[in-house]
């Protein structure tokens, strides 16, 4: 059994993040989602970067996940990690065990 987890993860993720992670970061953004799971999910203003290997532009969405929930310490950072292989970039990573 898990214990409850106080987590909050903020940073910029493409605009596509879904469609270039793999199969957990869709599982995850949808039971972080869900009304009956106790994180929430902000998304702020969008922003363009430059694609070093060629002249386009990339749009990032700022993000913030947060809340409360009995969940895996251990899973959250490896979301973390699918979310970086997806192109995201992570500028604040906090999980902690409330009730250790």
């Amino acid at each position: 059994m898990s214990n409850v987890h106080r987590v909050l993860i903020e940073g910029k993720l493409p605009f596509d993040v879904v469609n270039r992670g793999n199969e957990n970061v869709k599982l995850w953004f949808a039971r972080f989602s869900s009304p009956s799971f106790g994180f929430s999910i902000v998304y702020g203003k969008t922003s363009t970067e430059p694609v070093p290997e060629s002249n386009g532009k990339y749009t990032y969405y700022d993000f913030k996940i947060s809340g409360e929930e009995a969940v895996w310490g251990s899973h959250v950072e490896q979301f973390c990690e699918d979310l970086k292989n997806a192109g995201a970039k992570i500028t604040k990573q906090e999980i902690e065990d409330i009730e250790c």
